[in-house]
């Protein structure tokens, strides 16, 4: 293809594409294509020996400021072998599967989008280090073990205390 680009400006060129895909959702695609396109010349030319190294994921690290498989990504976009969407839903399962196992290795109840729920219990919370938390704690426990009428009458005296 053979852009008029030194290496770097190329990579700054693929950084740039990669922000405005980011910003402008309607342009995505095209974005992302662009960037694909910048890094199939990147890569012939660093295999032709025009980088300090031979490696492309070097160059990548250096100046395209991303990993090699999202690289390989937008240049399966690029060649038209892959879509932004279906990068998308494979991402989004692959994610579901991660938690899911993180899930499995922690015994702990899920929510239906594999979030670890929150426990309701105080007794199986994490230990207090906050003391202000503590004292929260402590009193809504007592007022637990309290009558209707002993809540109304407290909230009697307060309100007076406070307001008279």
């Amino acid at each position: 293809m053979g852009y008029d680009m030194t290496l770097d400006v190329l990579g700054t060129t693929i950084k740039h594409h990669m922000v405005a895909a980011e910003k402008h959702e309607e342009k995505q695609a095209n974005h992302y294509k662009s960037a694909g396109i910048y890094l199939k010349e990147a890569r012939t030319r660093v295999e032709a020996g025009e980088y300090e190294s031979p490696h492309f994921s070097h160059y990548l690290q250096t100046y395209a400021k991303m990993s090699s498989t999202r690289a390989y990504e937008l240049i399966a976009i690029a060649d038209g072998t892959k879509t932004v969407e279906g990068i998308r839903e494979r991402s989004a399962e692959s994610m579901r599967k991660s938690r899911a196992s993180n899930v499995a290795d922690t015994k702990q109840p899920v929510d239906s989008v594999g979030q670890i729920q929150k426990s309701k219990n105080l007794s199986t919370t994490k230990p207090i280090t906050d003391p202000l938390t503590y004292q929260i704690r402590a009193l809504t426990k007592k007022l637990k073990q309290l009558t209707p009428e002993q809540v109304q009458q407290i909230s009697i005296d307060v309100t007076a205390q406070y307001f008279n």
